[in-house]
């Protein structure tokens, strides 16, 4: 059984807007990475809010199909049931960053899953270190660069180690050397989780296997590899 999957997904954004999507159907299991591919507007940020069940969210919004993680439909769960084990990474930090200091940052999402003191240490400093940010644990992310940023903002998501992980433009405004610590951090997180991303170029990326061409229309050639 797919641990995420869609079963003949539609979206448009309005009754009198293109489809960006139309009868989309996935099977993603652990190990797999899939690459959201197309032009700016194509529909692929729409997509990994599809599969994070943060869409549809306003009226007139038409979605048909559904979304199912581990064969339950995200349309029957809360938002807080789906967060522990989907998450999304915006393609601007600004969108998920609240507080002054980056532990408070990373630790909030464990605070309210009532984890104990020790795991959440062990988990905020494992996740902090990976993406070279533990000197700045007690920094303000409003002072930080807009890259350091988006790395406080992916290192909360590690911490709360969702199984399936959502990347939009990843690597975007990054400089060479953080893109590359964060496609090591992707290549070892992808073993037991599912990767999906929105990018423009997938060479940082773990190998996909599978890629998905924006906007994706019923009929269009889908590309597992």
């Amino acid at each position: 059984m797919p641990l995420l999957c869609t079963r003949g997904l539609s979206f448009r954004y309005a009754p009198d807007a293109p489809w960006l999507l139309r009868s989309l159907d996935l099977r993603l299991s652990p190990g797999d990475v899939l690459a959201a591919r197309g032009a700016n507007g194509s529909g692929k940020s729409t997509l990994l809010r599809l599969l994070c069940g943060i869409l549809p969210n306003e009226a007139g919004q038409e979605r048909t199909g559904e979304v199912l993680l581990n064969d339950k439909p995200l349309a029957a769960m809360r938002l807080p049931e789906v967060a522990p084990h989907v998450n999304l990474l915006w393609q601007d930090p600004d969108q998920m960053l609240f507080f002054t200091r980056v532990e408070d940052e990373v630790a909030f999402a464990l605070e309210n899953l009532c984890l104990p003191v020790d795991e959440i240490n062990t988990r905020l400093e494992s996740a902090l270190d990976s993406l070279g940010l533990l000197p700045l644990r007690h920094a303000d992310p409003g002072s930080l660069s807009w890259g350091k940023r988006k790395l406080v903002a992916l290192a909360a998501l590690l911490a709360l180690d969702p199984a399936v992980l959502l990347l939009d433009e990843p690597f975007a405004g990054l400089d060479k050397p953080t893109a590359a610590r964060v496609s090591a951090v992707l290549h070892a997180y992808r073993e037991a989780h599912v990767l999906v991303a929105a990018v423009h170029d997938e060479s940082l990326l773990p190998p996909p296997t599978q890629r998905l061409f924006m906007p994706y229309m019923d009929g269009d050639t889908f590309a597992p590899t």
